[in-house]
């Protein structure tokens, strides 16, 4: 099913979230909206590229442009889970022709699927940008209701900073206050991440980096550092990031595969991989 709709206010989006009515995985069916003549917040923009730089050497902004746009899908989808309840998975975006974020886009939202697993329920949403007639950008993101029963690895295996396929980029921090300036420039105001008490409100020991703030600091870096392609972009996100967090950014010699971790090496919370 596919709606055509403009875009929701703030108020509007609220309601519609707070008054659906969720329906068994069972009876699934993929959904999507499309919206016309579609502009990111310009303070979403601005703040942005204050941040990070300019939007058009950065592919990665579509997510924080599109982002009210997947509330706005989510929003109105009869799937079965709670939405403050998704973890982001992995975001893949490609790039299919030039974007200027300045002008009027369409785009087209769908939840694609939903796979169900011991880990949970895993959604598959489609983001698919355009300009003039073309496809611009495609960015795909994976979210998992976890299940309360499912434990899952203790530790995840990778390479420490000291291993010789690895060589280490740079490093840096985040605290609580960048999470905030980001939270304002993303419009993300998971409770997760704003602090402590509200995070272990959710069963979290602390609060958590937002996974997209980690990914643009690291693409940050490789697009300073490394003369690399970047007509796909797959982020596949690991282990919690718990603020404040000392990260270390490493890439795998002769290959296109960055880390971004903590702890010497062996707490990877995400991988990037560009080509």
């Amino acid at each position: 099913m596919l709606i055509q709709q403009p875009p929701f206010s703030v108020g509007k989006l609220i309601y519609t979230a707070a008054t659906r009515t969720p329906r068994d995985v069972g009876l699934f069916k993929p959904f999507a909206i499309s919206v016309d003549n579609y502009y990111p917040n310009y303070k979403v923009l601005n703040g942005f590229e204050a941040k990070f730089g300019a939007v058009e050497a950065r592919p990665t902004f579509v997510f924080n442009a599109t982002f009210p746009l997947i509330l706005q899908c989510v929003a109105q989808s009869d799937i079965p889970s709670k939405l403050l309840g998704l973890i982001h998975i992995s975001s893949q975006v490609e790039v299919l022709g030039p974007q200027n974020w300045r002008l009027p886009s369409t785009v087209v939202v769908e939840i694609e699927s939903i796979d169900e697993s011991d880990k949970g329920l895993l959604y598959k949403i489609k983001t698919t940008v355009w300009q003039n007639k073309q496809v611009t950008l495609v960015n795909i993101n994976e979210m998992l209701d976890k299940s309360r029963y499912y434990q899952g690895r203790s530790s995840i295996k990778v390479a420490s900073n000291n291993d010789a396929d690895f060589e280490t980029l740079t490093n840096f921090e985040i605290s609580q206050k960048d999470v905030w300036k980001y939270a304002r420039i993303s419009r993300d105001f998971n409770p997760i991440h704003m602090g402590n008490t509200f995070a272990k409100l959710f069963g979290l020991k602390g609060a958590l980096v937002h996974g997209m703030l980690n990914a643009h600091l690291g693409l940050n870096k490789i697009i300073e550092q490394q003369n690399v392609p970047n007509k796909t972009i797959k982020i596949e996100f690991n282990k919690p990031c718990y603020i404040p967090a000392s990260l270390t950014l490493s890439k795998k010699v002769d290959t296109q595969e960055y880390n971004l971790s903590s702890n010497c090496g062996t707490e990877r919370h995400l991988k990037i991989t560009v080509s």
